[in-house]
């Protein structure tokens, strides 16, 4: 079950695998280095591989997945870089 504590927060992280055609990819936390998978509809803008992003933590049926999905032009300065 998710935490009111993550779900809340803000994380940071890199796009490791993304397919626009395919409408999915994979997020990388950057402090916990744990994988979140994403759809196209949680995207607030285009991102592509490689690309370091800040989002929420959500959870549904299948497990916790990344959402409200931005592109962040730098990792704050106290955050460990994937």
């Amino acid at each position: 079950m998710l935490t009111k504590t993550i779900a809340m927060e803000i994380h940071y992280g890199i796009i490791q695998f993304y397919l626009p055609e395919r409408g999915f990819g994979y997020i990388q936390d950057s402090e916990s280095y744990a994988e979140y998978h994403f759809t196209k509809r949680d995207l607030r803008e285009e991102v592509g591989n490689k690309d370091f992003v800040r989002f929420e933590v959500g959870e549904n049926k299948n497990g916790l997945f990344a959402k409200n999905i931005r592109k962040q032009s730098a990792f704050p300065k106290d955050l460990p870089k994937v």
